[in-house]
């Protein structure tokens, strides 16, 4: 049998690598910013679904009459449970409840990748929101600004409705 030979000069195959390894750094470095935006996307749409059912609970809380606070073993009895969201001043977007005058348990930051320009206070009752709530919607956005979605509750119903605007 003759010996299979396919390269006769040396160092053919080291160019052949380095240029494979070219074509495939140039479809990595055209791959990267596109799985980075979609993960921003992803960011802004997990942080929308959050505020979404923050405020739900919110909502749940005030129609079950029975409120927790910061003790868990002492019941808060009242219908009024106050929703806010808004941004730090670090930037960063944070949500919380409040019944009467104390901090409730449900409250939390949203993703430290997402901003907000506006903001959130609602007021629930036993029979859904109040109409004394003073701001009903906000804007969050990526930090770059490239990708927003609008979070907006309806006045008397209480719905919230999603809609990406860019």
């Amino acid at each position: 049998m003759k010996s299979f030979q396919i390269y006769k000069k040396s160092g053919y195959l080291l160019v052949e690598v380095l240029v494979a390894i070219v074509i495939v750094g140039f479809f990595f470095a055209l791959a990267v910013p596109v799985i980075e935006e979609e993960n921003a996307k992803r960011e802004l749409f997990i942080s929308s679904q959050t505020l979404t059912h923050a405020i739900r609970s919110a909502q749940i809380d005030a129609k079950s009459d029975i409120y927790q606070i910061e003790d868990v073993s002492k019941p808060l009895r009242s219908s009024l449970v106050a929703f806010h969201c808004e941004a730090r001043d670090d930037g960063r977007v944070y949500w919380y409840t409040v019944q009467g005058n104390k901090l409730g348990h449900r409250r939390g930051y949203l993703s430290d990748k997402i901003t907000s320009t506006g903001r959130i206070n609602l007021l629930f009752d036993k029979t859904g929101i109040t109409p004394k709530g003073d701001s009903y919607e906000i804007i969050l956005q990526t930090k770059d600004k490239r990708h927003a979605i609008k979070v907006t509750v309806a006045l008397y119903t209480g719905r919230t409705r999603t809609e990406i605007l860019n």
